[in-house]
């Protein structure tokens, strides 16, 4: 059976609780934050707000200056200084995972009521889902449940926030099927499910290949909903319509993009790359670019995504066969 959440009914907080009891007083200045919009808004110029527990609880108020931990947020956040890095894990944050290294918030921007730290975990990924804001939170190395010389998994918390209340708390290693040889490398919510893959921290023979699976768990219920075998996804994954993209590699791994149906977890399409995956932008175009890991891309054409039976094919063979 699935672990049960701890589900939130208490009402808005006040700002002071929801900082960490080593935070600065909040600025007396706040930020709105950009309009909700698909395409990038405007930059919004700096208002005299009083910062209060009423306005922080409007949806589009943000403090100009937050510290939590080794955390830092401004609104609007900072840009990231190599925007063309990726690395293994995504992340709203720059900076080193260790507990004492400086770290800044390069993510959308905060809601005030968002806070930044929950107990020992700082905020590390900021997600949407419709109108609720879904936050990952994950303990840095030598805050108490890991350390970065040893393999025990660090403490990954998800919480929802609606109209200014916490409505769950998913404490993620309650859903992860073994407490050593896993971290998350990435994490999307869509119409109330948070997806997650427990990744191999590093190679998966080290793990005795039980590693890699992605999972899905019912927020609101807090129960698992499915998951996948292992060795399906790391790095970073894509939920499109009913089902999700996903790819697994290592050094000296099988690398493959795997399709994973949305309803129940299973692998329905599984094409080949080169080596293993950094990341996956779908273009203006419809078409996925594939950025690989070593060096250049692949980019596929998604066929069949309205059916039971999604593929990707490669571009170049769907030009050909277009022609």
């Amino acid at each position: 059976m699935g672990a049960m959440c701890t589900v939130l009914l208490g009402g808005c907080a006040k700002p002071t609780a929801a900082i960490a009891p080593s935070d600065p007083p909040p600025p007396p200045l706040a930020q709105p934050l950009p309009p909700r919009s698909p395409t990038p808004a405007s930059p919004q110029p700096i208002a005299s707000i009083t910062t209060t527990a009423a306005n922080l609880c409007e949806p589009d108020v943000a403090p100009l200056l937050r510290t939590a931990g080794d955390l830092t947020a401004h609104a609007p956040a900072s840009p990231r200084e190599s925007p063309g890095f990726r690395g293994r894990l995504r992340t709203h944050t720059e900076g080193g995972l260790t507990l004492g290294s400086a770290r800044t918030w390069v993510g959308p921007v905060v809601p005030g009521y968002v806070p930044l730290m929950i107990d020992t975990a700082e905020l590390f990924l900021l997600e949407r889902d419709g109108e609720t804001y879904v936050a990952l939170y994950r303990d840095p190395y030598g805050a108490g449940s890991c350390e970065l010389s040893t393999p025990a998994n660090c403490r990954f918390v998800v919480r929802g926030f609606q109209d200014c209340e916490p409505t769950y708390t998913l404490e993620l290693a309650a859903f992860m099927s073994r407490p050593t040889h896993l971290e998350i490398q990435d994490l999307r919510v869509m119409d109330g499910v948070v997806y997650f893959n427990e990744a191999c921290q590093s190679y998966a023979k080290d793990a005795g290949g039980r590693c890699s699976a992605l999972v899905a768990v019912d927020a609101r219920s807090g129960t698992l909903r499915w998951r996948t075998r292992n060795l399906v996804s790391n790095n970073r994954f894509l939920l499109v319509g009913a089902y999700i993209i996903a790819g697994y590699g290592f050094t000296d791994e099988r690398d493959a993009l795997h399709l994973v149906r949305r309803t129940d977890g299973a692998v329905v399409h599984r094409t080949k790359l080169p080596t293993a995956h950094e990341d996956l932008v779908i273009g203006d175009d419809g078409v996925l670019e594939v950025a690989l890991a070593t060096s250049g891309s692949r980019r596929f054409v998604l066929r069949g995504f309205d059916t039971r039976k999604p593929t990707l094919v490669p571009a170049q063979a769907a030009q050909a066969q277009s022609d």
